[in-house]
């Protein structure tokens, strides 16, 4: 986690050392500068915290990372779930074929 009155005292620190900014002089310049620096600070911090978020949840099983074009063992899963009807046709739901993929993967990287 990022300590944004860390980090802003360490841009302070920073400026003054570099002659960027003097005590008192030039406050405005500097507060509207630090202003926006936190504001990006903030921003980064939330896509962390998002970020981590998303983490946990691969982390925790709720999610699985699966390649953007199925494999062949993914295809070949869903597939089996299918059973064919009288008709020649073949049936089956879109939950029980995703599972299947999802499964196929879990069992590569497992």
């Amino acid at each position: 986690m990022i300590d944004l009155e860390e980090e802003k005292q360490l841009m302070i620190n920073a400026m003054r050392e570099s002659g960027v900014i003097e005590i008192n002089t030039n406050c405005r310049q500097f507060h509207e500068h630090l202003k926006t620096w936190c504001k990006r600070a903030e921003l980064a911090q939330a896509e962390i915290t998002e970020l981590k978020q998303k983490l946990e949840k691969l982390e925790d099983g709720e999610f699985v990372l699966v390649p953007k074009v199925p494999t062949f063992a993914m295809t070949e899963s869903g597939l089996m779930t299918l059973k064919k009807n009288e008709s020649g046709y073949y049936i089956g739901s879109v939950q029980h074929i995703y599972k299947a993929m999802i499964e196929a993967v879990e069992k590569d990287h497992g």
